[in-house]
């Protein structure tokens, strides 16, 4: 029996955070854009502020 082919995640990829319930844009993007990082095999990472 062929194994199926491994499907892509849709939510890999670098996000970028345009929205933060406590915080404004301008905190948000202070150093460089906020984002929220999607990586295979259940890893990612996160900069904001």
């Amino acid at each position: 029996m062929a194994k199926k082919p491994k499907q892509s995640n849709p939510f890999t990829g670098r996000w970028r955070i345009v929205s933060m319930e406590p915080w404004d844009q301008e905190f948000i993007d202070d150093e460089e854009e906020g984002y929220i990082e999607f990586e295979d095999k259940d890893l990612g990472s996160f900069h904001f502020g």
